[in-house]
């Protein structure tokens, strides 16, 4: 953690004691019933994937299990504690496929294509954390999943996790609006490399009725100069989710606009908008949806396009991950999708539609396949595809996965 990052939680640390310490009610528990007395945590998941891209002559495969183990002490007096390791381990395909990772942690295999499961084991999370009523404070190393993940999010597709070294405070407002904080100083990514930064999030949320939300987020990305200029932004962002239901059905709708410019010392220009609109209906565990999302970009050169770097980006525009960076003519995604399940199986297919948004530009087409069962066992197993079919941007792509998770 930088030096930056320390002090601000050390800052958070001594006025969240402060707190505790003139805090006139007891919980009852004691400091050492605190720290021994907590709760266990941890996840197994098993993955195989395969990937057949056109781009390249040999197919990827990846054979990785990943183990998350965390302890959270009691709270006391407000204070409480939490950190979890993470390690990602190979298990036989490391050589037939490149890991996406930069230097001991590379693998070394190139002319493959890219799964971004790199071995490691770190620390993926350590925080210290102050809750009192309806604030919370914590600083340290955290994950963070704000909204739909589609600015920031922990990655949770990938083996390795995406967290950050930082702080950060939540403070409900009222009954029916929360708004909160967050200073970056660091992103750890899923491939494991760290991105320095100093970073600033705001967000905040009011529900104006029990099924209808409006949230607004300001996120001001600072990055390393030396290294990431070209990712630092500043992004507004506003939206509404909401339902309705009528009789037996459940009618849903979301909408969101945004707007980026450079910052920092970004040296290209930025001055792009960003669309998203969803409507939805279910019938018992019958569900379909549609919806348009719109990255601007331009034709200009010089010029850059909208982009959402510590997003979780396989959420978005296909499971195939062509456009984990927006090009730079923009991105028009529209897609549809249908689920079901029937007992403890759940079904899934999604179509998308890729455009360029400036120009005329057609990038192609993806159908994505999910079926999940759920063992009574805290246990899923799950089957999912991706198919991409490539028109003006990249080579026709497959991929397949095979996983389970269990939690603990």
């Amino acid at each position: 953690m930088s030096p930056s990052s320390t002090t601000a939680l050390a800052i958070l640390v001594v006025a969240a004691a402060g707190a505790a310490a003139r805090a006139e009610e007891s919980q009852g528990v004691g400091f050492g019933e605190a720290l021994t007395q907590g709760k266990v945590k941890a996840a197994l998941r098993y993955r195989y994937e395969g990937v057949g891209d056109d781009a390249f002559e040999p197919r990827g495969e990846a054979s990785t299990l990943r183990l998350a183990l965390g302890y959270e002490t009691k709270p006391w007096k407000g204070l409480s504690a939490w950190v979890q390791f993470e390690s990602v381990t190979d298990l036989g395909l490391g050589d037939r496929h490149g890991n996406g990772a930069t230097g001991a942690l590379d693998n070394g295999v190139r002319g493959r294509p890219v799964i971004a499961d790199p071995e490691i084991t770190q620390v993926n999370q350590a925080l210290l954390r102050f809750a009192r009523a309806r604030t919370t404070i914590e600083g340290g190393r955290f994950g963070l999943d704000l909204g739909n993940e589609r600015f920031v999010g922990t990655v949770g597709w990938r083996q390795n996790h995406q967290g950050f070294d930082g702080a950060r405070v939540e403070q409900g407002i009222g009954a029916r609006a929360r708004a909160g904080y967050a200073w970056l100083g660091a992103a750890n990514r899923v491939t494991g490399d760290r991105k320095p930064m100093s970073s600033h999030l705001g967000y905040g949320s009011f529900d104006v009725r029990p099924t209808v939300r409006l949230h607004a987020t300001v996120l001001l990305l600072d990055y390393d100069p030396l290294e990431d200029a070209g990712l630092s932004s500043l992004t507004a962002a506003a939206g509404i989710t909401g339902s309705h239901a009528s009789g037996a059905w459940q009618w849903l709708v979301e909408a969101e606009f945004a707007w980026q410019t450079d910052a920092g010392e970004n040296a290209t220009t930025i001055d792009e908008p960003y669309l998203r609109g969803e409507i939805g209906a279910q019938r018992g565990r019958v569900s379909a949806r549609a919806g348009i999302e719109v990255l601007g970009g331009s034709l200009e050169a010089g010029r850059g396009s909208f982009q959402t770097p510590l997003a979780t980006l396989h959420k978005w525009n296909g499971w195939a991950d062509k456009f984990q960076t927006t090009p730079a003519a923009g991105l028009r995604d529209g897609w549809v999708s249908l689920g079901a399940g029937l007992g403890r199986l759940k079904l899934l297919a999604v179509w998308h539609d890729f455009r360029a948004e400036a120009g005329e530009a057609h990038y192609g087409s993806e159908w994505d396949f999910l079926a999940t069962y759920d063992l009574p066992w805290k246990q899923q197993i799950a089957a999912k595809a991706a198919l991409y079919d490539a028109d003006e941007l990249a080579k026709d792509t497959t991929k397949a996965w095979l996983y389970t998770t269990w939690g603990f």
